[in-house]
């Protein structure tokens, strides 16, 4: 009877024990329903035998209600969403500072306000004013492509420090996350339980996911090792860092340093390898990365990939502008014609010159006429530019017309009775280092429109700022031989015609990011800018709210998984309570009994 009543009290005893650790469990759930993170926990218990008789309940521990492959997903999920909505809203920012097509505030506005310009200069080539309105729309519009430079420029910057504030976050994230496992590890160790310990690097684990993508391989003890999507390891027995060095100053050409995953002291964080490359530094074309997930995808995408393209572009269309105008305008003259010209292509005198065709050279009276005959130099017997400086100076135009090298520039000046000079490019061709054809003046730069390499730099020239009457809206007349002859009038529009009709046609030009090459007219090249980073914008949009579903709705799975539901807790607390009860009532009912026996033993 006292074996089976000495049952009745351990087995009461341990039922309250395992009952009163339901309640605190169930307290605590109820108290954590609502912190971020926070897992729904459950007590485990088994029978407990002795000889293979029942000897009450054993609790075994306290486990986390979490679905592994679930949490696998959601963490692949948040991954996607991160590079997605950070690509997403840095490209919304980006295509509102380029208008829309067919608004007035673009760089398409501003090219079509420049045609405007000059077809109005050339149905008024003696106004003066015209000439200065002309000047100040082209001002507007490289004014336009300088800005949009800039802030493309920027915004570049600005994603590219993001870049490095994305590795710091990873980086805490992962001192976290090997700080937690060396005491999950140790609770593990001494048989207590690590529930809170694992929730609390789970968190870590969401946010270093939010960073790039990763995987978690789980190991002995409790520990886990973290993987890059790309397989590439992030934490094991070790700890890792990335490493990466923003640019202080990144243009379009700027050199980006690498990535790379570091083993560091964990107490110093001294490095202590090479580390694995993550992403390879370079030049924006030149950069591959592994990473595919996280902010720092997103970021390297829009830094390497999308506004590269957007910068390639503007240079595109700023190169054109230079090249197409250039061409033209180095081909007339202005009125009236100016008494100095000088180029803008660094040379030297040994600099070698490779030409053929004919090039016209006049010096002119201030009424446009021909103070001696125009000089036409066979290229073809140049073979430098102090070459053709002294063909120049000793031809029968040298008393009129003087060549020199000032600060590596090309410079003619009028002299003697002429007060201006004009020139024809004729049949003149040179060839360039990269292979481009063009004409001598064009070559030389002597009487450009617009100055400049890309959209950065484009401006107008200075001395067509300085003077708009250099505007070249006339032609040398081929007529024009013997001194007398009128050269050059105030009312020729034939340059300004071209100018216009330059502008508005279609030529080859090359396609960049996701802008397709193709023939395109100036106005048509910039329209085709706004359309596609709003095209670009738009997709990234769609794809950032795809993501953003998936994950709500996996983060909705999880949730039902993991997450406290009070009613359910509640009837935790009702069951708890009615098997501490019961265990209570078991115990006192033993105890009486146990008295009992006493009482008969004793009388």
């Amino acid at each position: 009877m006292s074996l089976s009543l000495d049952a009745a009290f351990r087995n009461a005893t341990t039922g309250l024990n395992a009952a009163q650790a339901g309640l605190s469990v169930t307290s605590q759930n109820v108290a954590n329903a609502n912190t971020p993170g926070y897992t729904r926990k459950t007590v485990v218990q088994e029978s407990a035998t002795i000889g293979g008789y029942g000897m009450g309940v054993r609790v075994t521990g306290v486990e986390r209600e979490v679905d592994n492959y679930l949490r696998a997903e959601l963490r692949r999920a948040s991954s996607d969403e991160a590079r997605d909505s950070t690509r997403a809203s840095i490209l919304d920012q980006v295509q509102s500072m380029f208008g829309k097509v067919g608004g007035s505030n673009s760089i398409a506005a501003d090219l079509d306000a420049f045609l405007t310009q000059l077809e109005s200069v050339a149905n008024a080539t003696e106004s003066g004013s015209e000439r200065y309105n002309l000047v100040s729309s082209a001002k507007a519009l490289t004014d336009r492509l300088n800005t949009n430079a800039a802030q493309v420029g920027q915004v570049r910057a600005d994603t590219d420090a993001k870049i490095g504030d994305s590795v710091e976050t990873a980086n805490a994230a992962l001192r976290q996350i090997y700080d937690l496992n060396a005491r999950i590890q140790r609770a593990n160790a001494l048989g207590e339980s690590a529930s809170e310990l694992e929730d609390k690097r789970d968190i870590a684990i969401a946010s270093l996911s939010a960073e790039i993508d990763v995987e978690i391989v789980s190991g002995s003890n409790g520990r886990i090792a973290i993987y890059t999507g790309a397989g590439q390891t992030l934490l094991d027995e070790s700890l890792r860092q990335l490493t990466y060095t923003p640019v202080m100053e990144p243009g379009a050409d700027a050199v980006y340093g690498p990535i790379k995953a570091v083993a560091v002291d964990p107490d110093t964080l001294e490095e202590l390898n090479d580390g694995d490359v993550l992403v390879t530094g370079g030049t924006s074309d030149q950069v591959t990365s592994t990473i595919k997930g996280g902010n720092l995808a997103g970021l390297l995408q829009v830094r390497d990939k999308d506004l590269a393209a957007l910068s390639g572009q503007l240079d595109t269309l700023a190169d054109n502008l230079v090249e197409r105008m250039n061409a033209i305008h180095n081909q007339g003259t202005g009125w009236l014609a100016p008494s100095s010209l000088t180029g803008s292509t660094d040379v030297a005198a040994t600099t070698p010159l490779s030409a053929t065709g004919n090039f016209r050279i006049a010096a002119v009276a201030a009424d446009g006429t021909l103070v001696a005959p125009p000089l036409d130099i066979d290229l073809s017997t140049v073979t430098s530019i102090g070459d053709l400086r002294d063909t120049i100076n000793a031809s029968a135009l040298g008393p009129y017309v003087s060549a020199s090298i000032v600060d590596g520039k090309f410079t003619l000046t009028a002299t003697g009775t002429a007060s201006g000079i004009a020139l024809s490019e004729s049949t003149s061709q040179v060839t360039d280092t990269d292979g481009t054809v063009r004409g001598l003046s064009h070559h030389l730069g002597l009487n450009n429109l617009f100055d400049g390499d890309d959209a950065a730099t484009i401006e107008v020239s200075k001395a067509v700022v300085a003077d708009p009457g250099r505007v070249a809206t006339g032609l040398l007349k081929d007529t024009a031989l013997l001194a007398g002859d009128v050269a050059v009038t105030s009312g020729d529009n034939r340059n300004a015609q071209a100018l216009a009709v330059g502008v508005n046609t279609a030529q080859a030009m090359p396609g960049v990011g996701s802008l397709a090459r193709g023939n395109y007219t100036l106005t048509g090249y910039a329209s085709g800018i706004i359309s596609n980073i709003a095209s670009v914008s738009a997709e990234a949009s769609t794809r950032a709210s795809d993501s953003a579903i998936l994950k709500e709705d996996l983060s909705y799975r999880d949730a039902s998984v993991t997450g406290v539901n009070i009613d359910e807790e509640m009837s935790n607390l009702i069951v708890f309570q009615n098997a501490y009860t019961a265990s209570a009532r078991v115990l006192t009912t033993a105890k009486q009994m146990f008295d009992e026996l006493l009482n008969i033993v004793g009388n």
